[in-house]
Order: C-alpha cells, then structure tokens, then sequence
C-alpha cells in the first residue's frame, strides 16, 4: 500500500492522547473477511484520513487502495446558488463525482460514511448516492452513524478505525452537525446502499451497518 511511515508529530500525540476507544457491534461485520483476503481492498473513507485508519489498512497482509475524500471540506466550499439559474441535480452530481475522484470503473469494497452524511442536507445526501452507485458491487459494505429521529441532533467527533471491533472517537470543534438524519431518512435517500443493522452505542450514536 502506498503509506509510508514516519515518526508521529506533537500534534498528533496530543490528538492521540484525547482519543476515546469505543466498543463497535457493527464494524467487525463491516470489515468481515478482510483479514484472510488475498485482492486488493478498495476503501473509499469520507473524511480527510487519519493515522488510526491508515495503520490499521497498513497491517493488512492484503494490499488495500485508499481513497479519502473530505465531504465536509467540499460541503463548507460550495458557493451559494444563483437563484436566478440554480445548477440542476444532474450537475450537481457531476461536481461531487469530480472532487470523489474515484477512478472510474473502480469497485469499492468499504465505504466508511462515519458522521459525513450529517454534514449534508437529504438532497445533498441523495447526490452522494448518485455519485457512489457505479462503484457499489454485491459484497460492497458501509459502516457510519445515524439518530433515531431527525429532530434529535449528533455530536461532532473525528473518527478512526482502532481495531476490526473498535473506534476511535475524538471530539470534533463543533459541538452539533448541522443536520441529525435519522435512520428512515437515510434509507429514503442513501439508497445505493441499505441499511441492515442498527444498534446504539454507549455514546449514544445510532452505528450502522449497510449493504446492496
């Protein structure tokens, strides 16, 4: 895999040191069979990467292609729409399919959503589906957090994978997302893939585990 090591910096220390590791139900089934694969791993994350996630890909006997792509980054640099000509859906999509830059034709075998859906409002969301469906195939599976209702708001935390059973979570600037999907929401307007499980961690984060 092309990562290469190096020494952590003070910054990342402190980072470190202010993670929480927090139990999963759901990530060890999101990542089920990846530590006897022999092909390669293709892993779209949608945050900007961490060092908890790259070392965990890195350990893998297989080699793993990752791909970040920071959706709350491209969400806050979107300029207001001219409301005299507002682009369409269609280029919307156009646009978010350009800053993924996922090679095209390329099968994403893990798509790790975290909290990002929240930075988005359901269009947004369902653009986001739009731009992932060419690279969904059958054994395509996500992992990311959800509410039980969408008046109820989600607490914003940096992400990582500490291992196949355990996150890291460290908290985020801001308190709140700007949006709390709940898991119907998310099944109406995320639908390259589905929602099969749902399970409240300690946190009080609604984890999801999604599948074709």
């Amino acid at each position: 895999m092309a990562f290469l090591r190096r020494t952590a910096t003070s910054a990342e220390t402190t980072q470190e040191a202010s993670q929480t590791r927090v139990a999963s139900r759901l990530l060890a089934a999101a990542l089920e069979g990846v530590a006897d694969r022999q092909q390669r791993l293709n892993v779209l994350d949608l945050g900007s990467g961490t060092k908890g996630t790259v070392d965990f890909f890195a350990e893998l006997e297989c080699p793993t292609h990752l791909v970040f792509a920071d959706c709350a980054t491209f969400i806050s640099s979107q300029p207001d729409p001219d409301p005299e000509n507002p682009p369409s859906f269609a280029q919307q999509v156009s646009e978010l399919t350009r800053y993924l830059n996922i090679e095209p034709g390329l099968e994403l075998d893990l798509i790790l959503l975290w909290d990002y859906l929240h930075y988005m409002n359901l269009e947004q969301v369902e653009m986001l589906s739009c731009a992932l469906q060419p690279h969904i195939h059958t054994n395509t599976r996500g992992y990311g957090f959800g509410t039980l209702h969408n008046d109820q708001g989600i607490k914003a935390f940096h992400y990582a994978i500490a291992s196949e059973a355990e996150v890291f979570m460290r908290p985020a600037a801001a308190a709140r997302l700007p949006y709390g999907h709940s898991q119907q929401a998310l099944s109406e307007n995320f639908i390259c893939l589905r929602i099969s499980r749902g399970t409240l961690l300690q946190e009080g984060h609604l984890e999801l585990l999604l599948e074709p």
